[in-house]
């Protein structure tokens, strides 16, 4: 995460990736992964957070646009 850009929307992400590294098997696995290397939690939560955002806008761009 950047810090420039909106920090509530910055607070928004964090929450989400909190939330999908508890209960989303996906992102448990990745989170254990990394956990396993060492890695801090906030450092684990970031790293959701980033990938997570850059697969909606990936998904964002490949959708077909609407006529």
């Amino acid at each position: 995460m950047v810090k420039a850009g909106d920090p509530l929307l910055k607070t928004v992400v964090i929450e989400a990736a909190q939330r999908l590294r508890r209960y989303e098997p996906r992102w448990r696995q990745f989170s254990e992964k990394l956990a396993t290397r060492g890695k801090p939690t906030c450092v684990i939560v970031g790293a959701i957070a980033n990938r997570w955002v850059r697969g909606l806008h990936h998904d964002m761009k490949v959708l077909p646009q609407a006529a």
